[in-house]
């Protein structure tokens, strides 16, 4: 806290300094709101910067249970996400205030009002966290759903409610309740594949409890998941989301670093890469999103894939989603729809890749395969690099 409160002390100090003389008046000089909330929320000798959540979080729990373990390993991605999107939250300077309340239009002011809710919002995303696990504990039944939770949707709920509840004067035992049964509404209706009917009834059994919860919210979401699943059929990713990736921080980051200069044009950040891999990077799309986060870590503009390797970019998503590392029912409409990859022609002009294009080079790649005078030798380094290191997996899982 001691180090937030300084760095909040120096911004009240710098703001003090941004007026000059004119005339018999003092005129303010105008602050540039980006880079000073970059400062804020990056810096790095601010608490949620310095504080390991990883440590934080294998000290709350116990390591034998696969959940825990899951989450605690995953504490450095979640504080990353959490610095990320309380940059996202707070970029519109005009929604800040209306989030805020702040009555007076002031850059000044609103960064100060950043700068002191920032700690109690990121204590109460640390409990988040914690109460979960305490969640997963009491209600064994629903271990299917929370063991198969994609990285980046654990967290959706809290920012959710944030939105609406920025001050978090609702932020209690039975609003948590509330925000862990919507996770698990939204891990089975959203974004996973199937459930048997053993786990689904399970589900369901420990559904019912919560309809008669004290919470009228938590009463009517329980209902409303138990009575969609008495009539379940199936349930398929949704069109307008990236693929789940079950890619762990160690595994994307050797495929980044193996495909980087081999397969993308020299400049390609090697963090935008394995982001992608994770289906987690965000793409700047226009010069307005560019201003907002240029500086992010977790967006980037598309990635350049060098002239006639789009093949082995197709192959290795078609490999991760065949060894089960990543699901989406359309893969290469989602990589296309979400901008990730734009490729250099033959003629030199660089243009987004489409669906069918990343359908036909990995066609060509297969092909290629089953040619015995000439066979792509890049090709089998890269099938023998998957094999090493991403073998079949058992399931999904978070």
């Amino acid at each position: 806290m001691t180090n937030l409160v300084r760095r909040v002390n120096e911004l009240r100090n710098k703001f003090s300094k941004q007026f000059k003389p004119k005339g018999n008046g003092l005129v303010e000089v105008e602050i540039n709101y980006h880079n000073e909330l970059y400062k804020l929320i990056y810096h790095d000798s601010e608490i949620v910067k310095t504080e390991n959540l990883e440590t934080y979080l294998s000290i709350k729990f116990d390591s034998h249970l696969p959940f825990s373990e899951a989450i605690y390993h995953k504490g450095r991605s979640y504080q990353q996400d959490f610095l990320s999107k309380m940059y996202k939250l707070f970029s519109d300077i005009d929604k800040t205030f209306q989030l805020l309340d702040v009555k007076i239009q002031s850059q000044e002011v609103v960064l100060r009002e950043i700068g002191t809710i920032l700690p109690c919002i990121y204590e109460a995303y640390k409990d988040y966290l914690v109460n979960l696990v305490q969640f997963y504990i009491d209600n064994p039944m629903f271990t299917y759903p929370l063991d198969c939770y994609p990285q980046t949707m654990l967290s959706d709920p809290f920012y959710e409610y944030l939105k609406k509840d920025i001050m978090l004067g609702e932020f209690n035992s039975k609003k948590k309740t509330y925000l862990y049964l919507k996770l698990i509404k939204k891990i089975i209706f959203e974004r996973y594949l199937e459930l048997n009917d053993d786990t689904r009834k399970e589900v369901v059994k420990n559904l019912s409890k919560f309809t008669k919860h004290e919470s009228a919210e938590v009463v009517k979401i329980s209902k409303i998941i138990r009575d969609k699943l008495y009539r379940y059929n199936g349930i398929k990713c949704p069109d307008h989301l990236i693929y789940i990736s079950v890619l762990n921080e160690k595994e994307a980051q050797k495929l980044a670093e193996f495909a980087i200069n081999k397969y993308f044009e020299e400049g390609t950040d090697t963090n935008a890469l394995k982001l992608a891999f994770q289906g987690r990077l965000g793409i700047i799309q226009n010069d307005e999103q560019k201003k907002y986060f240029q500086n992010n870590p977790f967006f980037s503009e598309s990635l350049i894939i060098k002239d006639q390797k789009r093949g082995y970019i197709s192959f290795i998503f078609e490999y991760l989603k065949i060894h089960d590392y990543l699901t989406h029912d359309k893969i290469w409409h989602s990589i296309a729809k979400h901008k990730y990859f734009k490729s250099r022609k033959k003629d030199g002009k660089i243009d987004f890749v489409t669906r069918n294009e990343m359908s036909q080079s990995l066609n060509y790649k297969k092909k290629r395969l089953l040619e015995i005078k000439s066979k792509d030798k890049e090709l089998i380094k890269l099938i023998s690099f998957l094999e090493e290191n991403f073998p079949q997996r058992k399931n999904l899982e978070g």
